[in-house]
């Protein structure tokens, strides 16, 4: 029996009682990642005078902007450390009932995690236009067969069903 590539029921060949997360709840829990993110980071950018400049035409200097990324990974971490430690899920994971594993199907380990699945994406978005291609790359890789995005390749991970 031959499997659809691109059922959204898609059996794991490794781990068979693992069924792949669709593509349609992988994108609704990363808007909800990126609302929490937003409704946290912008406030923190707007007090500590980011767009001040930026509103009167002033480009943000490289130091600052490396400094607002580096901000902004330290807020994502302490949001969503504890989920992502205990269970392998981002917020939005959590509330579509998805998770993030390794090839065997295990929880991950937090570090290697945040700094493979979450710190590279950082980093590669701060090279100006490497950034969106990079960005706009990792999303079109969730229409592969497996569903796993670059920044999944890199970390050796999927993202799959919690049940």
């Amino acid at each position: 029996m031959q499997e659809r590539e691109f059922a959204s029921d898609a059996r794991i060949d490794a781990v068979p009682e693992l069924v792949l997360a669709g593509r349609g709840e992988r994108l609704g829990g990363f808007i909800i990642d990126a609302l929490i993110m937003m409704a946290i980071v912008l406030p923190a950018m707007y007090m500590g005078g980011y767009f001040e400049g930026v509103m009167s035409g002033v480009k943000p200097s490289f130091a600052s902007e490396v400094t607002w990324k580096l901000v902004g990974f330290a807020i994502f971490t302490v949001v969503q450390g504890i989920p992502l430690a205990n269970d392998g899920q981002t917020w939005g994971k959590k509330a579509l009932k998805m998770k993030i594993v390794d090839m065997s199907g295990a929880k991950p380990e937090f570090g290697r995690m945040l700094l493979l699945r979450y710190g590279v994406g950082q980093v590669i978005g701060m090279v100006p236009w490497l950034g969106a291609i990079y960005f706009f790359a990792d999303s079109l890789f969730v229409f592969r067969g497996d569903k796993r995005c670059i920044h999944d390749l890199i970390a050796g991970t999927r993202v799959v069903v919690a049940r």
